[in-house]
């Protein structure tokens, strides 16, 4: 189970509540009865060693049921029998195991106001296997608790999942779906639960948080600020380029907001005015780093962390300067641990201002750390725009890479750059008529040994059709590696040649439009396992090799592309990005990492498109370098290793080898669709594939 933590203001004079709840997005193969890590206390800032557990007013006591567990170990058989791999079957085994025992309904909502109130949400069962959602509004001075249900979905979410509550506590915004067929963010007086306003146009992707006299919605490109109990909109603004809307912070007796973006922005902006600050408080930032932040009440001071990162950095937002001044540690509890399968906790540390004070939480305890700045020497200025902060570098795309890594600074780092750099090719593919389909001696085929996407293989003479598993792969395209070269020179290929990829299918058939015949489906998913070794080809023919269009005659085909003619263009990521294991092995100081991002947004290209060679435009953030590396190994390619262990080391000396033979994107014109507009990469060893060996390539895609 992954719980989120937090530390929220309960008042005025300094209480707070500490809160371990379930996490709102949940990763996938969680235990929902592991629940003995759930923990709710509340203290006072000035003794926050002492705190009071009230733990048992927000959760809600989760009977053993015989019932559930004989449903998990049916659950358990039918996977034994259906995967290979057991680990599905063993966590069903140990839910089946836990059911036996009692256990909690934790919240995934736990929200505060100035007032001593709590609201919590959850989804629960009471042992009719039907949802129930329940909220419970606590008075927590008073000891007071009162409880909502309801059973009816989808209006059950509003009450488990409250958006936001307002300083006072007198109301909640929540989603609203009982009268409407479009469902609208609504404020709902507590009390009562009569709806004050209804805010239809925010639906549904504006976050709400609550200053002290009103609210604030926003989504990723706009802010609007509305007084309690009203509709009325009181501002709108622009929200600052690349911040996040989920990781709104308030500072709650001033009008500010902060938001989170790429590369450890943080953007603070005035709700009344609409003018923002940018900061940079955490320098090395890769792209996808992204902060959770905390804002004093008087919009003075501004903490925040990255994740999987301990700094916490403090930033004075008067003076635009930052400065470190704590490392936190996530908590990780092994549950269970049988042979290869586990399962685990995860407990975040916390941080948060309460008033003008600073928090922190690394386990149930609670410490305060102090605002006092070191020694000067460790203070940076990282407002953007105040004298003695960092400039961003004006950087030429056109400029050589020696210029680049000059430009730059990163002369220590000029020949390991140069060893990564991989000079790439577009291909933009142009649709051909039924003439495509034609053999060389017919008018309007195309010419023997072009490039190009679907159609009929141009394969060396007397070379059989591929298949694997006794099923004909389907052929994707042809790359001449000569027009390759003529246009993007500096590419680490052969000159001369064509490369014929190709991949197998499934038993899976269809109507094919292109023959009027049964079809055999592509395999997409192939490369996801060792055992898959020999599902696909890239066939190397050299210049002096007889080539021959070969149609496929046999009873059922296999998947068949529209055929397309390409153009090939100067294009794509020549440098390692952050997803890449050839960006781990640089050995960045900090102000080179950000030198070197800065390099890469100089250089990058919003599209992607077909590319040979170079670095992948990923959809995710899995290396796909890594993953071949451990499948080819005949290793788990989902098993990655501890960073920091020699085993992870090993890993990342191998894969920092492996690089991008060429990249599909799902292309229309050739009726590429890789899963829901996804990716499929051919890998391989780059020193191999510079000598023309593709022998030992192997297949990634992404979705």
């Amino acid at each position: 189970m992954y719980y989120d933590k937090e530390i929220l203001p309960l008042d005025d004079s300094g209480h707070f509540l500490v809160a371990i709840r379930f996490a709102e997005h949940k990763i996938g193969g969680e235990c929902s009865r592991e629940s003995n890590h759930a923990y709710f206390a509340y203290g006072h800032i000035d003794t926050c060693h002492s705190l009071t557990n009230i733990t048992e007013k927000c959760c809600m006591t989760r009977p053993a049921s015989e019932a559930e567990q004989q449903r998990l170990l049916q659950t358990a058989d039918v996977q034994k029998n259906m995967v290979e791999d057991n680990s599905a079957a063993w966590l069903y085994a140990y839910q089946a195991e836990l059911a036996t025992k009692e256990a909690l309904f934790v919240p995934r909502v736990a929200l505060t106001s100035h007032t001593g109130r709590l609201v919590v949400g959850m989804e629960c069962d009471r042992g009719d296997y039907l949802p129930h959602a329940v909220q419970r509004v606590i008075d927590v001075f008073k000891d007071t608790v009162e409880e909502r249900e309801e059973t009816q979905w989808p209006q059950a979410q509003a009450l488990a999942s409250p958006k936001a509550l307002s300083a006072d506590g007198a109301s909640v915004i929540c989603l609203d779906t009982s009268h409407s067929t479009e469902p609208c963010l609504i404020e709902q007086r507590l009390s009562d639960r009569k709806i004050l306003a209804s805010h239809r146009q925010l639906y549904p992707v504006f976050e709400f948080v609550a200053l002290e006299n009103y609210w604030v919605a926003v989504n990723d490109e706009v802010l609007y600020t509305f007084e309690y109990g009203s509709n009325r909109e009181i501002h709108k603004f622009d929200i600052p380029k690349n911040a996040l809307a989920w990781t709104a912070a308030a500072a709650r007796k001033s009008d500010w907001v902060a938001f989170s973006g790429d590369k450890g922005l943080v953007a603070v902006v005035n709700t009344l005015t609409g003018d923002a600050k940018r900061y940079y408080p955490h320098r090395g930032c890769k792209r996808d780093d992204v902060a959770t932040l905390s804002l004093s009440d008087d919009g003075c001071w501004l903490t925040s962390k990255l994740l999987n990162k301990p700094e916490l950095m403090l930033t004075d937002l008067e003076s635009g300067a930052s400065w470190q001044v704590a490392e936190l540690c996530d908590r990780v509890i092994v549950e269970r641990e049988s042979g290869k399968h586990r399962t685990e906790s995860l407990i975040p540390a916390a941080f948060a201002f309460i008033g003008s004070r600073l928090l922190v939480s690394e386990n149930e305890g609670v410490r305060e750390i102090s605002l006092d700045a070191p020694d000067t020497e460790n203070v940076f200025v990282s407002e953007q725009g105040k004298p003695g902060a960092r400039v961003p570098l004006t950087l030429n795309p056109r400029a050589t890479l020696k210029k680049l890594i000059d430009k730059a600074g990163l002369q220590r780092l000029a020949d390991p750059i140069q060893y990564f750099h991989y000079p790439a090719a577009k291909l933009k593919s142009e649709k051909t008529k039924k003439s495509g389909w034609a053999m060389p001696d017919q008018r309007g085929a195309p010419p023997l040994g072009v490039s190009r996407l679907g159609g009929w293989p141009d394969l060396p003479d007397g070379t059989a059709w591929p298949t694997w598993e006794g099923r004909p792969m389907g052929f994707i395209g042809q790359i001449n590696l000569s027009e390759l070269a003529s246009v993007q020179p500096d590419i680490r290929l052969p000159t001369g040649g064509i490369v014929l990829f190709f991949l197998g299918c499934s038993e899976e058939t269809f109507s094919s439009e292109h023959l009027d015949k049964e079809t055999y489906l592509l395999d997409i998913l192939l490369g996801s396992r060792p055992e898959h070794k020999d599902g696909w080809q890239a066939i190397y023919a050299d210049p002096e090799t007889t080539l021959a269009r070969t149609e496929y005659t046999g009873k059922i085909a296999p998947e068949l592309f529209a055929p397309c003619l390409v153009r090939i263009v100067k294009g794509g990521l020549p440098l390692p990005n952050e997803m890449t294991a050839a960006y781990s092995s640089l050995d960045f100081e900090t102000d080179e990492r950000e030198h070197f991002n800065e390099v890469l947004d100089a250089i990058s290209e919003e599209e992607p498109d077909n590319q040979v060679s170079g670095y992948p435009a990923l959809l995710q953030y899995m290396p796909p370098e890594f993953f071949c590396t451990l499948a080819a190994q005949g290793k788990d390619p989902y098993a990655y290793p501890k960073e920091g262990t020699p085993e992870y080391h090993d890993l990342l000396e191998a894969a920092s080898k492996m690089g991008l033979l060429v990249q599909f994107t799902s292309d229309v014109n050739a009726g590429f669709l890789w899963g829901d507009g996804g990716h499929l990469y051919f890998y391989g060893d780059r020193a191999e594939m510079e000598q023309g060996n593709f022998e030992n390539c192997w297949v990634y895609y992404e979705n």
